[in-house]
């Protein structure tokens, strides 16, 4: 009977889960004063072209973001997320957070190696063991509160360390924004320890939560996709932003125009780490 709950539960927020790559949004704007309006108007006009190049796909990308944010993320996702966040402790989410980040610190170990960042594998390779063992399998970020930082990097980075460029935006259905690169990252970083010991299940709370703990993380984003005169184009060109901030490890060359704070999503894998 237990086991029974245990998979009703999976699957619910399975499909919780598979909406965290969408940010929070509503394509359609709502009726606002003058200030709003030009508010929206400005940003809009910030975020307009700066990426339009890397959408080939924009007409595809477009019909998969209506579905995205107008029928999954808008009536079921952005409620239930904030509902968890209303009325879990940050402790708690903080304490998961902790949790699932920790099972991440191998993988990280790996693709710096592969990098040749040996103080920043030798970290990974710290934090995991003294998490894992003093701080209740990483429910307590001990070697955090030690001075040893989270730095989560996912196999895209190694690509992105090598030269291989995002290659264009997709809008995925269900999943949200991503790109080839970080697609491919994706599926090499499941073949890592300790996912190839996870069975379904156990895989799917991983990306249950993980989704759920992400999709939280962007909360006070949804504000700014919501003033755009063009939702898709500022989170598409957000998102970029994001990869092209990753790509250059945080300290990209600076542009003229920056609408969106890209450090924030830069940071939203570390969230909870204190």
């Amino acid at each position: 009977m237990a086991r029974n709950l245990l998979i009703r539960m999976v699957s619910i927020f399975g499909v919780m889960a598979m909406l965290a790559g969408c940010s929070s949004t509503s394509s359609h704007p709502s009726k606002d004063s003058p200030s709003t309006s030009q508010k929206k108007e400005q940003a809009s006009l910030q975020v307009s072209n700066s990426y339009q190049n890397d959408d080939p796909l924009e007409p595809f990308n477009r019909v998969m973001w209506d579905f995205d944010y107008n029928y999954l993320d808008k009536p079921i996702y952005r409620p239930v997320v904030h509902a968890y966040v209303n009325h879990v402790p940050s402790a708690g989410r903080r304490s998961l957070n902790n949790f699932m980040q920790n099972l991440e610190e191998p993988a990280s170990m790996v693709n710096n190696l592969l990098q040749f960042k040996f103080k920043a594998a030798l970290d990974n390779f710290t934090r995991f063991v003294f998490n894992s063992t003093f701080g209740f399998l990483g429910v307590v970020d001990v070697m955090g509160r030690a001075g040893v930082d989270r730095n989560l990097v996912d196999f895209s980075d190694v690509l992105g360390h090598y030269g291989v460029g995002d290659g264009p935006f997709l809008m995925l259905p269900v999943f949200g924004p991503s790109t080839p690169r970080q697609l491919t990252g994706d599926i090499v970083d499941q073949f890592y320890f300790p996912f190839t010991q996870f069975n379904l299940v156990e895989k799917t709370i991983r990306w249950t939560v993980n989704g759920l703990n992400r999709r939280a993380s962007v909360i006070d984003q949804e504000g700014l996709v919501d003033n755009a005169l063009d939702p898709y184009s500022f989170v598409r060109n957000a998102y970029m932003q994001y990869r092209r901030y990753r790509y250059y490890g945080g300290k990209p060359p600076e542009q003229k125009e920056q609408s969106f704070d890209v450090s924030k999503y830069m940071d939203m894998d570390e969230k909870g780490s204190n």
